[in-house]
């Protein structure tokens, strides 16, 4: 075996303390974010503050010291994106009950965006950064990591995939568990997000459900700031590329759209063996020591249509809409076949 490299061996021990620091911040915030309300923010940002800012400012001081060589580049850069959202996502929560009042909900749901982008650099390392073997799998239901494929032979890519907006709908962000075959019916979940808030975001909310009982997960963003009538078409089309892609098991096409009230959910809710639920913004996760999933989801297959219970958005849900989407495959119309392919954080 060959030696590493006295750079390399002092960069990698810097990563693997930074990524541990990371990675216990990312699961206080899961716990942080179920929780907020008025009466607990203040709590929450102070307890932020002094439990996680200093080891971060540790790690960083630790990862200023010890460059990475340049074999190491492209991982240091992937890992210098995460470890850095992670970063301002910890200082704009823990300053934000001292900020200025009209500032202190846009803090809040910019940390949390952060936190789902950290997340998503992350995950694309999971396989090579011990903090965090586990964390997007629920308690009892590790299994075998496998790497996403690209789908460079003409199969479905599986991991985490972005496609842009076309069509009626503003884009969406989808997983594939690795573990995909064409050999069974695959479940879906359907997760929408609140007011002002964006799939690319909201994915990360159901992926460790996901990824453990075996579901596809699409997260659509509205192609307005929330749902409207044109998402319900976008819906369907997401809905139905979904279907040709993969092997779903989602029942028979949904009817034509309803106009009002619950138009989304009411325009799915006939899909044969599909549950529709509203998720209260204080939703116990697997970080939080509380059930480690909602009831109605389980390994049992049926297709599951997810929304917040505010359906406007939450602090806990909602995050503002991230940037251009440089890396995702275009959707120019109904008519245009979706072409999309595995992101880097797959």
């Amino acid at each position: 075996m060959a030696e590493i490299a006295d750079d390399e061996a002092c960069y990698l021990r810097a990563a693997l303390h930074a990524a541990g620091a990371a990675r216990s911040f990312l699961a206080w915030m899961e716990y942080a974010g179920e929780r907020l309300a008025p009466e607990r923010s203040s709590v929450l940002a102070e307890e932020t503050e002094r439990t996680y800012g200093p080891p971060f400012r540790a790690a960083r001081a630790a990862l200023a010291a010890a460059p990475a060589p340049a074999a190491l580049a492209g991982f240091a850069q992937g890992f210098g994106d995460g470890f850095a959202h992670a970063e301002r996502a910890c200082a704009l929560f823990a300053s934000f009950a001292g900020a200025p009042p009209m500032e202190r909900i846009p803090r809040i749901l910019t940390a949390m965006h952060e936190v789902a982008q950290a997340q998503e650099s992350f995950y694309f390392f999971r396989r090579a950064l011990p903090p965090f073997e586990g964390y997007w799998w629920l308690p009892g239901q590790e299994g075998e990591d496998l790497a996403p494929r690209r789908g460079d032979d003409g199969s479905p890519p599986t991991g985490v995939v972005h496609v842009s907006a076309g069509g009626h709908h503003g884009g969406f962000a989808l997983y594939v568990p690795e573990s995909y075959t064409d050999e069974r019916a695959w479940p879906v979940i359907v997760a929408l997000h609140g007011g002002s808030g964006n799939g690319r975001d909201f994915l990360w909310t159901w992926l460790r459900e996901a990824k453990s009982l075996g579901y596809l997960l699409v997260a659509p963003t509205a192609v307005a700031d929330t749902w409207s009538e044109v998402d319900d078409q976008g819906l369907l089309e997401i809905l139905g590329w979904l279907g040709r892609q993969y092997r779903v098991d989602g029942g028979r096409a949904p009817p034509s759209p309803c106009s009002t009230g619950w138009r989304i959910p009411k325009s799915i809710a006939p899909w044969r063996r599909c549950a529709v639920f509203s998720i209260p913004p204080t939703r116990p996760s697997a970080t939080s020591g509380g059930p480690a999933t909602c009831p109605s989801i389980s390994s049992t297959a049926r297709s599951i249509f997810c929304f917040p219970s505010s359906w406007r958005g939450s602090p806990a849900t909602s995050s503002p809409r991230p940037g251009p989407l440089s890396r995702t495959a275009s959707c120019p119309s109904s008519r245009t076949p979706i072409r999309a392919r595995r992101t880097s954080a797959s």
